[in-house]
């Protein structure tokens, strides 16, 4: 079975972002996450690496994958780095 982070086929799920895609990023899915991380202690959280703390994120945010980072040791990451796209689908 192909590993799901370097597939290339198509497929609904489980979602394997890719450079370009455009996605919804959701402040409090992202916070909960975060909190869990810290709460089992899976992985340590650079606090400063944030969005919230560095820039002002609203509830939803219309984003491009603009640069990815995946760590395969365990556990397996996806460090993305996101563009918001504003209202006339312009990256900010």
């Amino acid at each position: 079975m192909a590993n799901p982070i370097t597939s290339t086929k198509p497929k609904k799920s489980p979602y394997v972002p890719q450079m370009g895609d455009f996605v919804v990023y959701f402040r409090q899915g992202h916070e909960l996450y975060v909190d869990e991380v810290k709460k089992s202690g899976v992985y340590k959280i650079d606090e400063s690496s944030l969005p919230w703390k560095t820039h002002e994120i609203e509830v939803q945010e219309f984003c491009k994958i603009i640069d990815m980072n995946i760590i395969i040791k365990p556990p397996r990451l996806v460090n993305l780095k996101l563009g918001v796209v504003d209202q006339y689908n312009n990256l900010t």
